[in-house]
């Protein structure tokens, strides 16, 4: 299905469909829905999608507002991000990108191939380009394995800023996303490169190498980022990995436990304040590589 409107003010409503693709690994346009520089509100509910080629969804500089809640996609023969957004070449994208209640398997494609359930990626070709408002809340990501990943969160600015800015506002709520064991390279949610304004909260990963990652890209990385308010990680190789920029892990009083490593901060800097760090194998928190990080209420100005 294709569908973009070259004008804003026009409401496309894409529901009960069932997609199936053509089956063939090397059919790299076999998406199960498409939309190019689309300026409609783009309403896609309660669609199922298999079998693709390609991406199941693919939202290519689409500037309108889209709810996309409800559907069922597995990520295709070959393995190909599930839901894939992007923008490049100077398309800003400001209204509300809502991506809710959809149910992802991880499972399907070629084995060891990289693959995330849903990515936004600002600047995919390098040219400037972003995403200001998107919420991605209460969606099941099933069947993690080895390079698989849950959510993902992607600068890919030659020049940082050029995908970021104030005023953004990057949500993931209640989301669940699950393994059966850690596999080399599987991670829950990973934010790549620099962005602001990104809350995590009341999410489940189990399963994962790392449960919630922050890198950074190009040289920039995410910074303020708040990890909080009841966020449950568990039986992952490593919790919470902070490997650039700043982050705010707190208010996770019973949920952080169980993992190998809880917490561990890389050569970056942290906040962590009313966490439970108990139970987890080799160590509740790890700092290393020049980190900063300050694990606890004292007195003076928290990091």
């Amino acid at each position: 299905i294709y569908a973009s409107s070259p004008a804003s003010g026009v409401t496309y409503t894409i529901t009960q469909n069932v997609i199936q693709g053509t089956g063939n690994a090397l059919a790299e346009q076999d998406y199960g829905f498409y939309s190019y520089q689309g300026q409609d509100t783009l309403v896609f509910q309660g669609n199922t999608i298999s079998g693709t080629g390609a991406n199941p969804i693919l939202l290519e500089k689409h500037t309108g507002a889209t709810d996309i809640g409800y559907n069922t996609w597995d990520v295709g023969v070959y393995g190909s991000d599930g839901l894939f957004a992007m923008t490049y070449d100077g398309a800003n994208v400001t209204t509300l990108q809502n991506v809710h209640h959809n149910n992802i398997d991880l499972s399907t494609g070629t084995p060891g191939v990289k693959v995330f359930g849903i990515t936004f990626a600002s600047a995919f070709t390098g040219t400037a380009g972003k995403f200001s408002n998107v919420s991605i809340g209460t969606n099941i990501v099933q069947n993690l394995g080895g390079n698989r990943r849950g959510i993902g969160l992607w600068n890919n600015a030659t020049v940082p800023a050029d995908g970021d800015g104030p005023g953004t506002t990057i949500s993931m709520n209640g989301n669940m996303v699950t393994g059966t064991s850690p596999a080399s390279g599987s991670v829950g949610i990973r934010v790549l490169g620099q962005f602001t304004g990104v809350a995590i909260a009341s999410s489940s990963v189990g399963g994962a190498e790392k449960g919630i990652q922050q890198m950074a890209w190009h040289g920039g990385s995410a910074t303020g980022t708040i990890i909080g308010s009841g966020n449950n990680l568990h039986g992952n190789t490593t919790g919470v990995s902070i490997e650039a920029g700043t982050a705010k892990i707190i208010n996770n009083p019973s949920s952080i436990t169980g993992n190998g490593t809880g917490v561990h901060v890389s050569g970056a800097t942290a906040l962590l304040q009313n966490n439970s760090l108990t139970n987890n194998s080799v160590a509740g928190l790890v700092a290393d590589s020049g980190a900063i990080v300050d694990a606890g209420n004292c007195t003076g100005s928290d990091v």
